[in-house]
């Protein structure tokens, strides 16, 4: 009940997947390995699944949970509430990045896009073993996590503004446009 969360956003994959920089060649054994990772680095921590829509029921179905549970709530009301998010290269990182929670971007093919990077509250990883790295290092230095939330909260400032009066402002660019 009162352990820190970490919310994972699990990306589509297929079970065959051909991509040259993904060090995996199945969709199932990323994923079970995704978890696994996730429940063996950290395990006083709660850890959330939240599927990507077009992820595979059937392959869904068929993953190795470790503990781990699966929300049907939209990521939306999620990202909030958690101390933790990973994805892979996801828009749902941008969410993250808003609320202000730190961000493993497991970059799962090897693309290395370098997108997100320029915020320091969001830590790339392409290999299961620095996954597994950044994992341990965060679940057990609370002084580190907390001051990736710090950079987060600070980059959120710049990058969006939620105070609940986004449309209000809206109703006033458009009012304002149209004088």
């Amino acid at each position: 009940p009162n352990k820190p969360i970490i919310l994972s956003c699990l990306p589509p994959v297929s079970n065959r997947i051909t991509v040259p920089g993904c060090e995996f060649d199945d969709g199932s054994v990323l994923l079970n390995s995704w978890i696994r990772s996730i429940s063996v680095n950290t395990k006083n921590w709660n850890h959330l699944i939240s599927p990507h829509p077009r992820l595979d029921q059937e392959m869904l179905d068929s993953l190795e949970l470790h503990g781990s549970i699966i929300c049907d709530e939209g990521i939306e009301d999620l990202i909030p509430l958690s101390n933790l998010f990973v994805a892979s290269y996801s828009s749902t990182i941008r969410t993250a990045i808003t609320c202000g929670v730190p961000v493993i971007n497991y970059d799962i093919f090897g693309y290395a896009y370098g997108k997100y990077d320029e915020f320091n509250g969001v830590k790339r990883v392409s290999q299961l073993q620095d996954f597994d790295s950044i994992l341990d290092e965060l679940s057990s230095n609370e002084k580190k996590l907390q001051n990736l939330k710090v950079e987060q909260q600070e980059a959120s400032k710049q990058y969006a503004l939620l105070d609940g009066k986004s449309e209000d402002r809206i109703v006033a660019l458009v009012l304002e446009c149209i004088r």
